[in-house]
């Protein structure tokens, strides 16, 4: 019975091919785990330095709108009680607690 020899054989290099392929599948996945959790944290860094570098362009944009002239002398003349409609005759005043003039 040769048969039964050459059967076993077959099946011995069946599982050494199932076995290895077992091998390979496992390391590749573990090089797909490497790739995305190095992918993952580089996306980290540069989505860090995007928002420090928003935050300091809002920073410095903030400081320079209190820093300019234009801002301060506009808050510091305006007073809502003291202005009238375009027609004084009518007398309309603006409230600042009503939206509408009364």
């Amino acid at each position: 019975m040769m048969f039964a020899g050459t059967e076993e054989a077959v099946n011995e290099v069946k599982r050494q091919a199932v076995a290895e392929l077992h091998r390979a599948v496992t390391a590749a996945e573990v090089k797909a785990t490497v790739a995305v959790t190095a992918e993952r944290a580089r996306l980290e860094k540069v989505v860090n330095e995007v928002r420090a570098q928003a935050r300091q362009e809002a920073f410095a944009l903030l400081n320079s709108q209190e820093d300019s002239t234009e801002v301060s002398n506009s808050a510091e003349n305006y007073s809502p009680c003291s202005h009238t409609a375009a027609y004084p005759s009518l007398s309309i005043q603006i409230h600042p607690s009503h939206p509408f003039p009364v």
